[in-house]
This record gives structure tokens, sequence and C-alpha cells, in this order.
């Protein structure tokens, strides 16, 4: 049986998870409007850094322990992929450009559309909800008009 965490690990795993959440979706705009916004945009940024390590981790299973030689171009693209994501991050947490960091997440959301719809054509499903995800992500992020 499972015994009860006592006192002090419930306050070291409160600890964590408040660091974790300053560190990565604590809004730090003053605005409501734009800390809603920013915590949005926090949550996607973290879901997108979150996939992109998971096809990382895959690839360099492909590549590193089967010695699948064709992904090695893949998995150099999603490292820059990865710098990428960095780079948005940076601009948003650590230089406070968070307009800036939006554009480039829904532009960078938007040529994943463009590129699946461009490969595999228009009637592919997946490129669709791309394209409306990328409406709706504009238009939280950086409201209506860009949405348009």
């Amino acid at each position: 049986m499972r015994s009860r965490p006592n006192h002090s690990e419930l306050a070291q795993r409160q600890r964590l998870s408040t660091r974790f959440y300053n560190a990565f979706l604590a809004p730090q705009q003053e605005l409501r409007d734009l800390r809603n916004r920013e915590t949005v945009f926090n949550i996607l940024l973290l879901g997108t850094i979150i996939v992109v390590f998971l096809v990382i981790a895959l690839l360099s299973i492909s590549y590193f322990v089967l010695h699948n030689s064709y992904v090695a171009d893949r998995l150099l693209l999603s490292v820059g992929v990865l710098v990428y994501i960095a780079l948005i991050y940076w601009l948003g947490h650590v230089k406070k450009i968070y307009r800036l960091a939006a554009f480039l997440l829904t532009g960078t959301y938007a040529a994943l559309a463009t590129i699946c719809t461009w490969a595999w054509g228009i009637n592919v499903p997946f490129a669709m909800l791309l394209f409306a995800l990328e409406i709706v992500i504009a238009g939280i992020l950086l409201g209506p008009k860009s949405a348009l």
C-alpha cells in the first residue's frame, strides 16, 4: 500500500509547482486583458515546446538506437525548430516583447498550415484544422483585428 505523503513532501511539491508556474505560465502584463492573452500564449508556447521535445526524442531514438540514417535531416530540422521556439520564449519572457513573440508563434502555426496544404493538398482535413487553429490563435493572442 502507498503511504500518504508527509507535510514536507507536499510542501516541496508545492514549491516546485509554484516555481514551474512562475517560470513558464505566470503572466507579467499589468492589464487584465493582456494578462489573459499572455496566459494563453504561455500555455501554447509550453505545449509547442513539449511537442518539439517529443519529436526530437523520437527522432533521436530512430537515429541513434535504430540506426535509421534517413532521419538525420529531420532531426536537425527539429533542433532548429526548438531553437526558434526558444527564441520566441526569450522574446516573450526575458525581453518582455510579448507582441512580437505572439506574432512569431502565430506565424509558426500559419507556416505549418501552409506547408501542410502545399505538400498534401487543400482537401486534407489536418491542414484545414491548422488554418482554423491559426485564426483562433491570432484572434486570442493578437486581438480580433489580427484574426482577419
